[in-house]
């Protein structure tokens, strides 16, 4: 794994997953997560996931559960999710719809008019739940003391503004995961130049992009430089 080959020689490493689901479906770090040297941060803010995203993580000593939704400001929004109860029997066998969430009522409709062939979607088919929002300062001072070696972002169409508001100033994660499916141009475009100008090379791998700093990069030559024959993957 990539992350593990960026990160798996440090003596400490911490970790921050932004919209972490239930821990285990597409998770990248969940394999992770139970290493000895490993604190994880899991962020999600989805009241009907967060049981399960508890019991899956019950093994992981150095995981912590954080019920919130990240945004450029703090205080309460609506977080849209699907009302499973109000659907079709057909279509509730087609999909487990607690993994979809998101503070863009459109992606939520987005990502069911995809299931029904583009139809228009009943309004009584996706609600409302009012939830704890902070910002990335809020986060770093007082839920995870610092930047994290590794930030992973799934936020449902938020990446680019979580990124574009992400203070680098106060610390350079060296590895961040994140998406640009749901970016416009314009956001792929400010996304990509603010990550380069802060000294990250970009990769892509399957949907997602890595992003790793130059100098985890130039420690990762180093490293392979005096043990060439160990294995990093």
């Amino acid at each position: 794994m990539l992350i593990w080959s960026v990160l798996g020689r440090r003596q400490q490493v911490k970790c921050l997953q932004v919209g972490a689901h239930d821990g285990r479906t597409g998770d990248h770090l969940c394999e992770l997560r139970s290493a000895p040297r490993w604190t994880s941060y899991l962020l999600e803010p989805n009241p009907a996931i967060l049981p399960i995203l508890r019991l899956n993580t019950l093994q992981e000593a150095g995981t912590k559960i954080l019920p919130f939704a990240l945004a450029p400001q703090a205080g309460r929004l609506d977080l849209w999710t699907v009302h499973t109860e109000r659907l079709p029997n057909d279509l509730k066998r087609r999909l487990d719809f607690t993994q979809i969430s998101a503070l863009d009522r459109g992606k939520v409709a987005g990502e069911l008019k995809a299931l029904i062939d583009g139809a228009e979607i009943p309004d009584e088919w996706i609600a409302a739940t009012s939830v704890d929002v902070i910002t990335w300062d809020i986060l770093f001072s007082q839920h995870v003391n610092g930047v994290p070696d590794c930030v992973l972002i799934d936020a449902e169409g938020q990446d680019a503004g979580l990124l574009l508001a992400f203070p680098f100033s106060k610390g350079l994660p060296g590895v961040l995961v994140f998406e640009y499916l749901w970016m416009t141009a314009e956001e792929v475009r400010d996304v990509t130049h603010r990550l380069r100008v802060e000294g990250y090379v970009l990769v892509s791998v399957g949907q997602d992009t890595v992003a790793i700093h130059k100098t985890s990069l130039e420690q990762l030559y180093h490293d392979h430089m005096l043990h060439p024959s160990s294995e990093t993957v």
